[in-house]
């Protein structure tokens, strides 16, 4: 879910200076190099507030969309925080939007939460198999070699278990205990973003 695939020449600018330079000189490069910055996070807030994907996809790019204006008419000492308050703010409008028209809201309990369909998917969306990814190198040793195996290349649990000379007890061991700690790490990188507010 980038949103232009031209980089910055200097990625070492600030938030400060991206949106210095783009007010100054209304250049997509320099508000996309910003929203890329924190798409995973405004994704994930996306996620969690109206857990769904498609629809958190949409926000996202809704957000981007307003963002140029948003940006002309705010005055940003914390972009980080902003965005995640922009973000937070636009999910609860369409929440509201929601329940006026009558739709009955999915709880906000969050999506990533349902490991098992989650990581099951075959992932064509390149953002989410990103995050995905990321997360899963955080595991430690076998839990993250396991569910590599299980999940990304489709290998059987009996298959695991002679690659790692394991029991396919063992095995059905680490891949509980990854997904367990998938969604600590997921609960933890959002709580992280909430607390830093």
């Amino acid at each position: 879910m980038k949103f232009l695939k031209i980089k910055d020449k200097n990625p070492q600018r600030t938030d400060g200076e991206l949106i210095e330079l783009f007010l100054q000189k209304k250049n997509q490069i320099y508000l996309a190099e910003l929203f890329n910055r924190y798409s995973h996070l405004i994704y994930l807030v996306c996620v969690k507030y109206l857990n769904d994907r498609e629809t958190a996809k949409d926000a996202v790019m809704d957000l981007y969309e307003k963002l140029s204006d948003s940006l002309a008419k705010n005055e940003i000492v914390n972009f980080k925080n902003w965005i995640y308050a922009v973000s937070r703010n636009h999910c609860l409008m369409i929440i509201r939007k929601r329940s006026s028209k009558g739709i009955k809201n999915v709880s906000l309990e969050n999506y990533f939460m349902e490991y098992e369909t989650f990581l099951n998917q075959d992932k064509e969306d390149e953002y989410e198999a990103e995050i995905i990814r990321e997360k899963v190198q955080l595991l430690k040793g076998k839990q993250r070699e396991c569910i590599e195996r299980f999940y990304f290349e489709k290998q059987s649990y009996k298959e695991i278990a002679e690659i790692i000379s394991e029991p396919e007890k063992k095995v059905k061991s680490y891949l509980q205990n990854g997904k367990r700690n998938l969604r600590i790490l997921f609960s933890e990188s959002i709580e992280k973003d909430e607390i830093d507010l």
